[in-house]
């Protein structure tokens, strides 16, 4: 076993389930709540479709904040608190600051990017990883009929560059920074596959990491690493949240397939003051829902760095404290 960020044994996710009693909910009224970032500062953001994002601070202020981006679907940040963000509407990455929003990335190679999904705030400085999921104009005509014509860009200093491709709807990623790797949940697949990152910033050959399927009729969105090295998942079917240990074994620790308590989850964040409470994101519901994990996540660049939401962006506050 190892010891985890509280100093705590590390634990084994085949002995770890979880029941309807473990959840709380966070925030009100956010529409399509699909990504969830949890800050060093305790405030936790969401998408949300009335502006950009919802901010839920520590005190349990909730704003809304941003402007100017049709479907907000994914979102990361800069150093300087700044929300990128993936328009799904539109199909263009979107800063959002202080001065408003303005579209940084809206064509790749000389053509329509693709179906932008999720974004990825790098190690390096104005550094960001981001999924396009399908070429096709229609979402659902690649989740119904999958094909691998997903990829992932790598995105600096305003460029991009392909780094992977021939993935089939690929969505969430994270780092894990104790081997340099990178995880994503290929949607249509029912899988993930990971790729050591390169030196130079390129990737390597990606591998299948876990069973292919997790199990048949898997739809994976959401992707978390905790310090253990155990990716946790979220999987639409059977509105589960499952968990791949280092050896590639697949746990199940919760599962909703009526949808009384988690209905289309999607993204998942580890945060809290010990790390270990998890947000979880979702297509269907208007809160986030959260839960106590035995083991703390592992901190990602945001949190390492104790980025904070960029003041000077618009918000209107809607709930108090």
């Amino acid at each position: 076993m190892t010891e985890t960020a509280t100093g705590e044994a590390g634990f084994d996710p085949a002995s770890f389930r979880l029941t309807p009693g473990d959840f709380t909910f966070l925030g009100e009224d956010i529409q399509r709540p699909e990504c969830v970032v949890a800050l060093s500062d305790g405030s936790v953001l969401a998408s949300d479709c009335h502006a950009v994002v919802a901010r839920i601070g520590a005190d349990g202020r909730q704003e809304r904040v941003g402007g100017g981006v049709e479907l907000p679907n994914t979102f990361a940040l800069d150093g300087e608190g700044n929300l990128f963000v993936t328009d799904l509407g539109r199909r263009t990455v979107v800063k959002c600051d202080a001065a408003g929003a303005s579209v940084v990335l809206d064509a790749f190679e000389g053509g329509p990017i693709g179906a932008v999904n999720y974004l990825l705030g790098g190690e390096a400085p104005g550094e960001f990883w981001l999924t396009v999921s399908t070429q096709l104009p229609n979402l659902w005509d690649a989740i119904s009929e999958p094909r691998p014509d997903g990829r992932i860009l790598r995105l600096e200093g305003g460029n991009a560059r392909l780094v992977a491709d021939g993935l089939y709807f690929p969505n969430a990623m994270q780092i894990n920074t104790e081997t340099r790797e990178l995880y994503v949940a290929e949607t249509t697949a029912g899988a993930v596959a990971r790729a050591k990152i390169n030196e130079d910033g390129t990737l390597g050959p990606m591998e299948r990491f876990g069973p292919e399927p997790v199990y048949e009729g898997a739809f994976l969105d959401g992707l978390a690493i905790d310090v253990d090295g155990n990716v946790w998942l979220t999987e639409l079917a059977r509105n589960a949240i499952l968990v791949i240990d280092p050896a590639g074994h697949m746990h199940t620790v919760f599962e909703d397939p009526e949808g009384e308590t988690l209905k289309k989850p999607t993204d998942l964040a580890f945060g809290g003051p010990d790390g270990r409470t998890v947000f979880v994101g979702s297509l269907k519901m208007k809160t986030i829902p959260r839960f106590r994990a035995p083991v703390a996540g592992m901190p990602q660049w945001h949190q390492r760095r104790k980025v904070t939401l960029n003041a000077g962006i618009d918000r209107s506050e809607i709930t108090g404290g």
